[in-house]
């Protein structure tokens, strides 16, 4: 049922920039790798995400370029064997090592660091509030004691 509101999610989604599209392809490669080497269902589920990502983002990638032999995603009916065999290939490997992670990590890192130093400040306060609350407490029961003493 995800994968099915992913695949929606994908066909609807305007891809702006290639960075965007190397993280999106990035994230979803890591995932069916991880299904191929472990061999669960998984991958049945990822390959119309794939075949659906991959053409949308084929020209803006310059996969025709990079990827050569890329099994064509043009509804194929052994496109989820051969791109499974593709995967493994040194191809597809160097070409996800070399183009693909460089900028999806630097989508990430410009995407996603300011929400992290705005998370990581929430929490440093709540913590120093938690500790000021506690101290209070503590002296308040202290003096509490005193008085009833």
């Amino acid at each position: 049922m995800a994968s099915a509101k992913l695949n929606t999610l994908l066909q609807t989604k305007v891809i702006e920039n290639q960075n965007e599209a190397c993280y999106i392809l990035g994230k979803l490669e890591h995932v069916l790798s991880q299904s191929i080497k472990e061999q669960t269902e998984i991958y049945s589920f990822l390959i119309p995400l794939v075949r659906t990502l991959v053409s949308k983002i084929y020209e803006l990638l310059f996969m025709n370029l990079h990827l050569p032999s890329l099994p064509f995603t043009n509804g194929s009916s052994s496109f989820f064997e051969d791109f499974q065999e593709y995967c493994s290939s040194n191809e597809w490997q160097v070409y996800i090592e070399k183009y693909i992670v460089p900028y999806m990590k630097q989508y990430e890192t410009h995407t996603f660091y300011e929400s992290h130093e705005d998370m990581a400040l929430y929490w440093k306060n709540c913590y120093e509030a938690l500790m000021v609350n506690m101290h209070k407490r503590d002296r308040e029961g202290g003096e509490s004691k005193l008085k009833f003493q």
